[in-house]
């Protein structure tokens, strides 16, 4: 009998080392000639599209799909399940049931190691693992990878308890259960609004960063005043600045914070310092930026840009 605690361990390893995602695949080292051999074998298969197109970026990485991965940890374990989500919903559910909203729909609490589906009419063309801490991991596809996302998240429509794991100790989360707040994206100038990997502008996944069309809807993990924390799409725990999120109780944007003031540099002795003081439009930031070719993007952001 395999432990849901060992169950998790095993996706928890898989996320870290960053397996990526190739349909059909369960524990693959990719490789070039892997890559071109498939996409070779899958020409005019729509199914295999998004692997065909993304696969390039898992080689030296391990691979598998998201049913693949429960076939790998099961045989890891000691146990078998069959490698298909939906055969797994069919065969291998001791108890399942349906869920909305990260909450089973049976009044009972949703166990850690339980698997989690995704549905199209009689069909559950998608399963992850629930890790506790309102979590699940899965193998999501080929652009993403192995990730963590939101047991809260619309798409997971069902549960299932695994034959052949035991749940034994399990403890109910109370991270499924919590309710994350939902805010609103939203900019004056209705363009999309940059999401990034990280807050740190030293750091190099701040140049890494995706768009939100105002109006979107996002979850709220966290934040700290400036930025915030939030789970879009396919972006688990990437930032968005906080002055361009619509929370509860707001009917608009509230002005963002003036910087602090920067401590004032000492004169030269030698040398006239002048100053010029400019005061411009918000709106009219993108406009003098095309203008000023020099002026940087971290001006930019300074006198109004969107992150």
């Amino acid at each position: 009998m395999i432990r849901a605690a060992d169950l998790i361990d095993v996706f928890r390893k898989a996320m870290a080392e960053q397996w990526g995602y190739i349909l059909g695949k369960s524990h693959e080292m990719w490789t070039p000639n892997k890559q071109a051999a498939y996409a070779r074998e899958s020409a005019g298969n729509p199914d295999r599209e998004n692997s065909v197109r993304y696969g390039g970026k898992w080689v030296g990485h391990w691979v598998t799909d998201c049913s693949g991965l429960f076939h790998y940890a099961f045989h890891q374990l000691g146990g078998s399940i069959d490698h298909g989500s939906n055969s797994i919903w069919n065969k291998f559910c001791s108890a399942k049931g349906a869920l909305s909203g990260g909450k089973r729909t049976d009044g009972q609490q949703l166990l850690p190691g339980s698997a989690v589906f995704t549905s199209s009419g009689e069909q559950h063309n998608h399963i992850g693992l629930f890790v506790g801490d309102g979590l699940v991991i899965e193998a999501q596809g080929a652009e993403a990878g192995v990730i963590s996302s939101s047991v809260r998240n619309k798409k997971w429509t069902g549960w299932g308890e695994l034959k052949g794991v035991s749940y034994d100790g399990a403890q109910p989360d109370p991270g499924g259960d919590a309710e994350l707040e939902i805010a609103t994206v939203w900019a004056e100038n209705g363009k999309p609004v940059k999401l990034r990997a990280s807050k740190n502008t030293k750091d190099k996944k701040y140049g890494l960063y995706d768009e939100i069309p105002c109006g979107t809807e996002v979850e709220i993990i966290s934040s700290d005043g400036s930025w915030t924390q939030v789970n879009y799409g396919i972006r688990h725990g990437w930032f968005i600045m906080s002055q361009y999120l619509l929370r509860d109780g707001q009917s608009s944007l509230q002005p963002a914070a003036a910087p602090a003031e920067p401590a004032a540099a000492a004169e030269p002795e030698q040398e006239e310092m002048i100053t010029i003081s400019i005061s411009i439009r918000r709106q009219d930031a993108e406009t003098l930026a095309r203008c000023l070719d020099n002026i940087s993007w971290q001006i930019v952001q300074q006198i109004g840009g969107l992150g």
